[in-house]
């Protein structure tokens, strides 16, 4: 596995620094073998499909000198007792098992895939249904007739039902161009959007993202510089000043479960959305509030999380904030043919293209195209560019030609998106919610802060209580102390930050660069520094700290 990114001249660095990363337009990372890619994931500033494959056929190149020092050092420095396949690892239906299924069962699994439901239930239905009946043909029968089945048939007859129909679905992909909920191979199921859902007392902004059976409540809300999200990592504590918290409850698909802290598909997820979005965020400069996204699962079919992409963007410009452009999200599927995957491995090559050829790349996948399939590639962008992306397979590994398809019928899927997206909102909201916070920031003096703050919070919490605030925060940069007021009221901000400036001019008073007269010393001593040794002074006070 290898980072790789990339300089201002375009060319393709692995593995570079983090520091490098900070400014570089792509953070890929990419895991493989000698032959083809096995996962990637990132985020990218809106780069092109082809930089994109540019970076990946870069890190593919480190990848073969990494496999192939490996395997020198292992001949040389270890005992090699053999090597095989994953394949060859895992437990795999005898050939006989899957012609014999095949030619019983063919017809009506061909006939199953070919329903035309778009019903979640009713697709599960009619394939899975059949699973009951190749159990009853290949096991129950066979025992009435008093054959003895070897260990692990009922394994060897569940994946076998698996791969032969994920192969129907396939072939009939390929020779009609028909899904299994009648769909096109490069058609997305039927949007709605239903744009501030929830009243702005609420929330700031709100939006209902539709997508055939995966729906997404996305809710935003605004807040000052104190909301922001902290979290520790081994760099040390850091700040969030947008944030996407992505929620999949047990209900959204149809199941009663424990409802507790996140887990890890539900960080995944939300991880992945947020750096979807996270280039189009206007600077604190542009928009100076930090922003909380949530989005709520309420039914899933496919892909939620680039449901919570199109939702988020959409929530995001209801409330009115400035989006640099709107982002979509999209996950491309991928059905292999099977009899291929269990052929000769000598001749890779050959298969290889043979697999290419007769590969079927599907376009925003249902459920059931994710159980059955090869792959699930999200992808998230705009018309132009990629922002973030992640690839798992259930495969040896894909072929970047592959790759580069679904890239390219990715694009499509997302412009077909954002059409119905900029139908529904075609800009952000010109004005914000009276709900959300009003703000004013000022600058003061580092000197000044204590004197804000006071013993224990105490000036803080009575200037919060005097003006009826949402919250006062005060950040230290660059020598100074940023203090933000923030309220419902304008008129309450502007009484507050009066007071506040009132404090600054008495601490300056006391202040020995000030000038000040109460400390009694003369004007033009400056402020006082570690290690320095000051005559004729007065002291009036010892304070620990």
């Amino acid at each position: 596995g290898v980072v790789v990114g990339m300089d201002a001249a375009g060319n393709f660095v692995v593995n570079p620094t983090r520091e490098f990363l900070k400014t570089s337009p792509i953070n890929l990372f990419c895991s493989g073998t000698e032959d083809s890619v096995m996962m990637i994931e990132g985020a990218a500033d809106f780069v092109s499909e082809d930089q994109m494959m540019g970076a990946i056929e870069a890190g593919m190149a480190a990848i073969r000198r990494i496999c192939k020092g490996l395997r020198q050092f292992a001949a040389k420095a270890l005992e090699v007792k053999g090597e095989r396949s994953l394949r060859e690892l895992c437990r795999q239906p005898n050939d006989s098992l899957y012609a014999e299924m095949e030619e019983a069962m063919g017809q009506m699994l061909y006939d199953a895939c070919r329903t035309g439901a778009t019903s979640k239930r009713d697709v599960y239905t009619a394939v899975f249904g059949l699973e009951s009946t190749a159990k009853q043909i290949f096991i129950k029968d066979k025992l009435a007739a008093g054959e003895e089945l070897p260990p692990g048939w009922e394994i060897d007859v569940k994946n076998t039902f698996k791969k032969l129909t994920a192969e129907v679905m396939r072939k009939q992909a390929k020779d009609t161009d028909k899904r299994v909920d009648g769909r096109t191979t490069r058609e997305v199921r039927p949007i709605s959007v239903s744009m501030r859902p929830l009243p702005t007392t609420a929330v700031h902004g709100s939006a209902l993202f539709t997508r055939g059976e995966t729906q997404a409540l996305a809710t935003v809300s605004l807040g000052d510089a104190g909301s922001r999200q902290t979290s520790e990592t081994l760099d040390g504590e850091e700040k969030k000043r947008f944030y996407l918290q992505y929620n999949f409850p047990p209900s959204c698909v149809g199941e009663c479960g424990r409802v507790g802290a996140i887990g890890r598909r539900e960080i995944g997820h939300g991880n992945l959305a947020e750096r979807g979005l996270l280039p189009v965020i206007p600077s604190e400069a542009e928009f100076p509030y930090t922003i909380r996204l949530e989005s709520l699962i309420t039914e899933s079919c496919g892909s939620s999380s680039m449901g919570s992409v199109c939702g988020g963007c959409l929530a995001l410009y209801d409330a009115g904030v400035p989006l640099k452009k709107a982002v979509a999200g999209v996950a491309m599927g991928l059905l292999m043919p099977e009899n291929l995957k269990r052929g000769n491995e000598d001749d890779k090559d050959s298969i290889m293209a043979k697999m290419e050829e007769e590969a079927v790349i599907l376009t925003d996948i249902l459920g059931l195209e994710d159980a059955l399939g090869t792959m699930d590639f999200k992808v998230c962008g705009d018309a132009k560019g990629i922002s973030a992306f992640q690839l798992d397979i259930k495969c040896e590994g894909l072929s970047p030609a592959l790759l580069r398809r679904a890239l390219e019928q990715a694009r499509e899927g997302r412009l077909h998106m954002l059409f119905h997206m900029l139908k529904a909102q075609p800009q952000p909201a010109t004005e914000l919610s009276p709900s959300v916070p009003k703000m004013v920031t000022l600058t003061v003096p580092q000197t000044a802060i204590g004197k804000i703050i006071g013993p224990g919070g105490a000036n803080i919490r009575a200037l919060i209580e005097e003006f009826a605030l949402t919250n006062i925060d005060i950040q230290e940069k660059d020598g100074a102390g940023i203090v933000t007021i923030s309220s419902n009221s304008a008129e309450s901000n502007a009484q507050c930050e009066d007071k506040v400036r009132f404090m600054v001019q008495e601490a300056a008073n006391f202040s020995p660069s000030a000038g000040g007269t109460k400390t009694g010393r003369r004007p033009g001593i400056p402020d006082p520094e570690v290690g320095k040794v000051y005559d004729d002074c007065l002291i009036v006070g010892v304070h620990p700290f």
